[in-house]
């Protein structure tokens, strides 16, 4: 639910606050969170990414061919998996275990801060094992890791 903050504060640390598959609902999430800073205020925003799912499927691939199987075959699989898992690639809705969950590109959390009036906008990856995100992820996978999009911006 979107929330409100009684007093104004000079950070805001937000962790997979912006999840929720409605528009709507994130809008007013966000736009509380802004509220919520004092001028020069600091926003920290953690996202999922979905540029990080787009590479773990394709990491899933080049495991599966290196493991025998023919390239199509593996292509199809994950395509298949995408279709179960991927509710709207438009919208970035994906179910992840049971929930839809909002996963984020780096544009659209850029553009959505900007529109709430943020400036100095950094992203940054923060990267996790794939364990995370491939159930008996073969040792020694190594980089790129899955991220998380962190965002880092500035209230004028």
């Amino acid at each position: 639910e979107p929330f409100q903050i009684d007093r104004k504060v000079d950070v805001l640390l937000c962790v997979n606050l912006l999840i929720q598959p409605s528009v709507d609902t994130r809008e007013r999430i966000l736009e509380n969170a802004v509220a919520s800073l004092k001028r020069r205020g600091t926003l920290v925003l953690v996202v999922p990414a979905f540029e990080s799912l787009l590479h773990t499927y394709h990491t899933i691939v080049e495991i599966n061919v290196a493991l025998g199987m023919k390239h199509e075959k593996a292509v199809a699989e994950i395509e298949s998996v995408y279709r179960d898992e991927v509710i709207s690639a438009v919208e970035g809705i994906v179910t992840l275990g049971t929930e839809p969950t909002k996963m984020h590109t780096q544009e659209e959390v850029r553009t959505a801060l900007s529109d709430q009036g943020l400036t100095r906008i950094s992203s940054h990856r923060i990267e996790y094992d794939w364990a995370e995100m491939i159930d008996h992820a073969p040792e020694g996978l190594g980089a790129p890791y899955p991220w998380d999009w962190l965002f880092v911006a500035r209230k004028s």
